[in-house]
């Protein structure tokens, strides 16, 4: 899945973030590519 829209990157990261956080979580695996350019928006 592409991510193209930087307010849906940011939301993405910060559910990633927040699945890896928690406890009973082992392992997070996503399909999603976001291109480097909105990554770079986003992070900034």
């Amino acid at each position: 899945v592409s991510v193209d829209d930087p307010e849906t990157a940011r939301k993405v990261l910060k559910l990633i973030d927040a699945l890896d956080d928690l406890e009973d979580v082992q392992q997070v695996i996503a399909n999603f590519e976001i291109p480097e350019e909105i990554l770079q928006r986003v992070e900034a």
